[in-house]
């Protein structure tokens, strides 16, 4: 198999997320997607099988969230 590399395939994943339209930005060892839910799963999705094809345990957390309010502060 692939030599594993967990930062080339977190790089990869958001760079998918970012063909989804569904990056907005890094922070703190985490990433900020918003957009369709379904790019946004999509994306989340596509971390867990990207970065798993070649680092034995990927270890996630989503929290979702639909018509926050704080987006009106934006």
């Amino acid at each position: 198999g692939e030599t594993p590399d967990h930062l080339r395939d977190i790089y990869e994943a958001i760079d998918y997320a970012k063909e989804l339209g569904a990056y907005v930005r890094g922070e703190h060892y985490a990433t900020l997607l918003e957009g369709d839910l379904a790019d946004v799963l999509g994306a989340v999705a596509a971390g867990w099988v990207l970065v798993g094809r070649s680092v034995q345990h990927v270890t996630s957390h989503a929290t979702l969230s639909i018509a926050s309010p704080s987006e009106a502060a934006r």
